[in-house]
């Protein structure tokens, strides 16, 4: 389900809209080299493809697992030759930020001599894992998460196409002729793909497959009842025929007569119930004047038979229907269960079981991880705040453990003196995470954070021993007091236990001045 073309491309207007940078760029003909940074599905191996397409390039794709000296020399020797012809490459790099230094550094001569127009791609921050000589060749473009409604435009391509589309893997699968998805099970991928095109189309793919399976199981459960209920019926069958032909052996004629009556037993209700339907309802008798009753036109024969559109069979019909609750929806057409494969919510979140377990990494300067956010949302004394950043961290996939660290850490640096149960709180959290493992200690972690968020602050502690630490980096290294040695004799003077260059300095503030 890749795009066709640059216009197919979903939530990339800030790059490809009318005017902008990169659009530019395409439409005046002028490939540079460019490296493109954004989150996981956004479409940057999509985008460099069509690049390469509408340049008339080749287009040759090298991940880091394949991207050996070797094989990379092989490919610029290739681009070198093409280069002679008349024909420009295009060299992909997936996954650029995986490429060591000396591997980045191989492909500077090429693109210096215009061998190969370069493309790479990334999901890390490009100025932090690119070697600036590469850096400074290439243009940087950073492809943004896809919005909502964006993936679901990209679901609802993938079920009406019908040659690339989730439709295709139903060929084989004989008597299915529409596929039919509810749009909250659209609604609800698209929400919990978190922006990741790849993801919804690979969770709607095996959710239609989870129908699939369970439509392929009704019916061998069905076809498997029918093949009893059939075989039930045949052994009927042959005890009737034989319990027949047991009676016939006999040579007495009563019983074969008694036999005979036993087909041909109808009782006269048994008899009126076609007539009923025709009259009405009517009883119906044998051998009187009724029967000729029968033959005369019945206002409630017309009424039941004829055509008419407030009563008759119509009339039935509806009160049948609204009797038994089963009134047919007017927005929605009628679906044939036999030829439909359909879609619920039970698939779907059956297909979305594993959680988006990607921790969101910087893609520009001053962009924090769940951690960090989570840590300064409890800095700034917001409980409420701190317990929802802790459910996002757990849910992508953050260490237990590695959060409990943090809290630690943080007890001491920002509550400090204010609160010295802080700190036991927090190692006592700590030793419950090793304790209790990481689906265990979520109670744990919630009570430590809101006892932190809620404790009063104080970086006292931090500004002492980064004056203290200034203090030794810069002045000279003194000896110790005499007074401290273990030579020294008491002294009616007050001891001092600084230098005497720092005699009345002052390094911890305590308690803070208000």
């Amino acid at each position: 389900m890749r795009p066709n073309s640059i216009s197919e491309i979903l939530g990339q207007d800030h790059l490809l809209g009318p005017y902008c940078v990169l659009r530019s760029l395409l439409d005046g003909e002028s490939l540079p080299c460019i490296i493109f940074g954004g989150p996981p599905g956004t479409g940057k191996t999509s985008l460099a493809r069509l690049i390469a397409r509408s340049a008339s390039c080749r287009f040759v794709a090298l991940s880091s697992i394949k991207g050996g000296g070797f094989e990379v020399q092989e490919i610029l020797d290739e681009a070198k030759q093409a280069k002679k012809f008349g024909q420009r490459t295009v060299l992909f790099v997936e996954t650029l930020s995986r490429f060591n230094k000396s591997q980045q550094e191989s492909l500077l001569p090429a693109i210096e001599a215009g061998y190969v127009v370069f493309i790479g791609a990334t999901t890390e921050n490009p100025s932090a894992e690119i070697i600036p000589g590469l850096y400074s060749r290439c243009r940087i473009f950073t492809l943004r998460k896809l919005q909502h409604e964006n993936l679901c435009t990209a679901m609802k391509h993938a079920i009406s196409d019908h040659e690339r589309g989730v439709q295709v893997s139903l060929g084989d699968v004989s008597g299915i002729e529409v596929l039919v998805i509810e749009d909250e099970v659209i609604q609800y991928l698209a929400t919990a793909a978190d922006g990741d095109a790849r993801v919804a189309l690979n969770s709607l793919e095996a959710a239609v497959c989870l129908a699939l399976g369970k439509m392929k199981q009704r019916r061998r459960l069905d076809q498997n009842a029918k093949n009893m209920a059939a075989l039930e019926t045949e052994d009927a069958c042959v005890k009737e025929r034989e319990k027949s032909s047991a009676f016939l052996k006999k040579d007495t004629p009563v019983n074969v007569l008694e036999h005979l009556k036993s087909y041909f037993q109808f009782s006269q209700e048994e008899y009126a119930k076609p007539f009923k339907k025709i009259v009405g309802g009517k009883e119906v008798g044998y051998g009187t004047t009724r029967d000729k009753e029968l033959m005369r036109p019945s206002t409630d024969v017309q009424r039941d038979v004829g055509p008419s559109t407030s009563g008759g069979i119509e009339r039935d019909a509806a009160e049948w229907q609204m009797k038994s609750g089963d009134v047919p929806s007017k927005s929605l057409p009628p679906v044939d269960m036999e030829t439909a494969l359909i879609v619920t919510m039970a698939e779907a979140k059956e297909a979305f079981r594993w959680p988006n377990a990607l921790i969101e990494k910087s893609q520009e300067e001053g962009e924090a991880e769940l951690l960090s956010v989570m840590m300064k949302t409890i800095k700034s004394g917001d409980s409420n705040a701190a317990v929802y950043w802790l459910a996002r961290a757990l849910e992508k996939g953050e260490e237990p453990l590695r959060i409990a660290t943090a809290l630690v850490q943080f007890a001491s640096d920002e509550v400090g003196l204010a609160d010295p149960k802080a700190l036991p709180q927090a190692v006592a959290c700590h030793q419950a995470c090793q304790l209790l493992g990481a689906k265990g200690c979520t109670s744990h972690l919630m009570q430590c954070l809101v006892y932190l968020a809620m404790a009063p602050k104080s970086d006292a502690l931090a500004q002492a021993f980064q004056l203290a630490q200034k203090v030794v980096q810069d002045g000279p290294n003194e000896p110790s007091p005499s007074q401290l040695r273990a030579s020294a004799t008491g002294s009616g003077k007050e001891p001092c236990y600084l230098p005497p260059s720092l005699k009345n300095f002052t390094f911890l503030r305590w308690p803070e001045p208000l």
